[in-house]
């Protein structure tokens, strides 16, 4: 024989629309770092990998198995390694960094010259890790050289030459 009965319910209608508007926006988010052509990468305060997106992989030629045992200092050339050491201890001493470039290393060895920012993720106001958006830059760097080359061989062509040259503007 029932002699009552007591229940409680709640409407968690409001609570999942909010759900799945949350899900919604971190598909957009991950859709926009994931298809962004720019290296996108963030590095823990230990110096490894938390996260680079589908672009800096492709870049780089490694997979997420390889990334877990690399630091970030690994993938930068030797000759880079010391700045690029001063600038993530500054960043995560809280201080501002302009752009710079430096030079990664693939895992096929070639190297690419890239440019960007970084800055500083907190937790709880502790240094959680560094933001980092580098943009490929070594075509750039390669076609600077040519020219370059290009003006020194014509300026010593120029300099070597028995003939008078002038120019006249207006």
């Amino acid at each position: 024989m029932l002699l009552g009965a007591m229940g409680v319910s709640r409407d968690i209608t409001q609570m999942k629309r909010d759900d799945e508007a949350l899900r919604a926006s971190e598909e957009r988010y991950r859709d926009l770092f994931e298809n962004a052509t720019d290296l996108i990468q963030s590095v823990d305060a230990g110096g490894r990998f938390e996260y680079v997106n589908t672009a800096w992989r492709q870049a780089l030629g490694y997979n997420e198995r390889e990334l877990a045992n690399l630091s970030f200092l690994e993938i930068v050339h030797s000759s880079h390694r010391a700045a690029c050491a001063e600038i993530f201890d500054r960043v995560l001493r809280g201080e501002e960094q302009g752009p710079f470039s430096t030079v990664f290393v693939t895992k096929d060895g070639r190297t690419l010259t890239v440019e960007g920012t970084t800055n500083l993720r907190r937790i709880a106001g502790h240094a959680a890790a560094t933001r980092s958006i580098f943009r490929d830059i070594t075509g750039v760097v390669v076609a600077r050289q040519q020219i370059q080359e290009h003006e020194a061989k014509l300026r010593a062509l120029f300099e070597s030459s028995e003939h008078m040259f002038w120019t006249a503007g207006r």
